[in-house]
């Protein structure tokens, strides 16, 4: 009975934390309408944008020059139950830090003091995918930015999976950290309580090549290639160095040539990605009809000549802006609105994607 009411009661905490969301992305929407009234948008055409396949000369010889984070083995443990059981006692809600599309994740502690996160599968899609993410595993090594799996655990009609805890959670959390942080500084910028700091624009740069990287590894270096299939804010995990973790591996899926065009799924979702680091809010991950609403309402403000009111809007305003970084953000916006048009897709991969985001300043005109 205490442990249904502990339930609900964490329930009702990620109900709250929906709701903060939901309420930044209406100021976000309002910020808008109100850079509409005061100047008339630019609506850019995406030809004005630099044929990313045109820049190649500039960026480099993109295919051959990419810089890609190492390899690592892969060893997977096979666990008991009863072991498990005992590192999060009990799967006691207390131990529950998410709750995920494809099962509930636990923190917990094994007995030599490794910290670790169970995900108890859900029962009636278990099967499917706990063999596709133990096939990725596997098979191949896994990539530096890639979630370690520890191990996996197929006992008394329970389906676990065992990774390695990442300190610093997902990168949904992080950023909404930060817009709660603006939200609750006065006009003289100070706030009540002690708050972390922004995430520097610098941090965020490096968040985005790392996750690119990742997806690389996935499309290129994987055979057959992977689709994430479930790129957000929220699956992108960060270390206490802010380097990217790539989780969420359960809804993916190996592609064979006849589907090769499958991957832009992926390069559509990052995106979305690329639109929460420069704003500060979870679009990727909301479906929020809000959500919807807010890119496109945000596509025409990204205008690559200049850096407009619209665009100004768009920004986090928990983001300090310097102005060394202002063409790398113009670049990143530029980069996003290529990744969400259905034209570019048919010729962008993440090779390029990642080569562009080492100098996104380049993506620029003049």
């Amino acid at each position: 009975m205490e442990g249904d009411t502990v339930r609900l009661i964490i329930w009702g905490v990620f109900g709250c934390f929906g709701f903060v969301v939901f309420l930044l992305i209406l100021r976000a929407l309002s910020r808008l309408e109100e850079a509409d009234k005061s100047a008339a948008a630019a609506k850019p055409d995406l030809e004005k944008l630099p044929s990313l396949a045109r820049k190649r000369n500039a960026l480099g010889a993109l295919l051959s020059t990419e810089r890609s984070a190492p390899v690592v083995p892969t060893i997977l443990r096979d666990l008991s139950l009863a072991k498990l059981q005992e590192a999060t006692d009990q799967f006691n809600a207390l131990k529950l830090v998410k709750i995920g599309s494809s099962g509930d994740f636990f923190a917990g502690v094994l007995e030599d003091d490794e910290h670790i996160v169970v995900k108890r599968m859900d029962e009636s899609k278990s099967e499917r995918m706990l063999q596709t993410e133990m096939e990725i595993h596997a098979t191949q090594q896994s990539h530096r930015y890639v979630v370690p799996l520890l191990g996996q655990c197929s006992e008394a009609k329970q389906r676990l999976l065992v990774y390695k805890f990442i300190s610093k959670g997902d990168l949904a959390t992080a950023l909404t950290r930060c817009r709660q942080v603006s939200a609750l500084s006065d006009d003289s910028g100070r706030t009540e309580q002690p708050v972390s700091e922004s995430l520097p624009w610098i941090t965020r740069l490096k968040i985005a090549t790392e996750t690119a990287q990742a997806l690389s590894y996935l499309h290129f270096n994987c055979h057959p290639p992977i689709l994430h299939k479930d790129i957000k804010s929220s699956s992108i995990l960060l270390t206490d160095e802010y380097e990217v973790r790539l989780g969420s591996l359960s809804h993916a899926q190996k592609v064979n040539d006849n589907g090769a065009s499958l991957l832009s799924y992926d390069i559509f979702c990052f995106g979305k990605v690329l639109l929460d680091l420069i704003s500060g809010l979870d679009v990727s991950g909301s479906e929020d009809p809000y959500a919807e609403a807010w890119v496109i309402k945000a596509m025409p403000y990204i205008d690559s000549d200049s850096y407009s009111d619209g665009l100004l809007a768009l920004i986090d305003p928990s983001l300090v802006v310097e102005e060394d970084f202002t063409r790398e953000i113009l670049g990143v916006a530029a980069l996003a609105r290529a990744c969400l048009h259905p034209s570019s897709l048919k010729t962008l991969n993440m090779r390029i994607i990642c080569q562009a985001l080492h100098s996104p300043h380049q993506l620029l005109q003049g």
